[in-house]
């Protein structure tokens, strides 16, 4: 069994990061983005407010570009510490239209030439006519293990996790953020350990960023929760940056320019 490193920082899958505390007050601070980062993501999120008007509603809806690669730079206080990368996979099956969608995401926090936390996270989604199907994701944060599955049961999805098992709707979205139609949820599932997390959005702005290399319009969702953070999703409803404070310094997910000429943003 390898032994956890001990670290003054930590990050979980959407990005967040603590210095050492009691275990109450971890539980209160830890999670999200994402996943993080989160998504990483990242995990925590939001009750609907009066933005939610024209959100798009499933996956089959999502923006994917024509590279089907969203592949972000990670970066806390202005210094690189890692990426997240988000792949599609578009096919027919016997179910429907099905869309494969694979997550990584790799972290690492150095100080004076010594690494002190480390974060690395696998998903893979499987999406049939815009509906969540299955889940599989593993979580090693700096030597503490998670997993989370789920499965689309009839009218739910059967979710198993480290945190327990519940029943969600089957409407119920991951906070991979690649998908903006989780704005337009009450919850959603935290694909680091499986909770069920309340959302919130708190503001919307309409700003021009510097994303994949160019200038782009883009609006700016300001999301409420434990674990408060900004996402930025093109005109064509593309997720191309994410951003929080951690404990004084910007964590940031920026978007990369596609390699071999393959755009990494859709039109729109």
């Amino acid at each position: 069994m390898r032994k956890k490193r001990d670290s003054r920082l930590r990050l979980n899958n959407d990005g967040q990061d603590e210095m050492p505390m009691d275990n109450t007050t971890r539980r209160s601070t830890l999670c999200l983005a994402g996943a993080l980062i989160c998504g990483g993501t990242l995990g925590a999120l939001m009750p609907r407010g009066p933005f939610m008007k024209a959100l798009i509603g499933s996956a089959s809806a999502a923006t994917i570009p024509p590279a089907a690669r969203l592949p972000f730079t990670v970066s806390r206080g202005g210094s690189e510490i890692g990426r997240h990368v988000v792949s599609f996979v578009r096919d027919r099956s016997g179910d429907g239209e099905r869309l494969t969608v694979d997550i990584e995401i790799d972290l690492s926090v150095s100080f004076a030439f010594i690494t002190a936390y480390e974060y690395r996270h696998r998903n893979r989604e499987i999406w049939v006519d815009g509906r969540l199907v299955s889940m599989e994701t593993t979580t090693d944060d700096n030597g503490d293990s998670f997993f989370v599955t789920a499965q689309a049961n009839g009218d739910s999805i059967r979710v198993e996790s480290t945190s327990g098992s519940y029943e969600a709707p089957s409407t119920a979205i991951p906070s991979s953020y690649w998908n903006r139609a989780f704005l337009d949820r009450d919850r959603i599932i935290n694909t680091q350990d499986g909770r069920f997390m309340p959302v919130s959005i708190e503001g919307r702005t309409d700003e021009t960023i510097r994303a994949a290399g160019r200038d782009i319009a883009a609006t700016r969702y300001d999301i409420g929760g434990l674990a408060p953070l900004s996402i930025w999703y093109s005109g064509a409803g593309q997720w191309v940056k994410l951003a929080f404070d951690a404990q004084g310094s910007e964590v940031s997910y920026l978007l990369n320019a596609g390699a071999g000429g393959a755009s990494t943003l859709a039109d729109g």
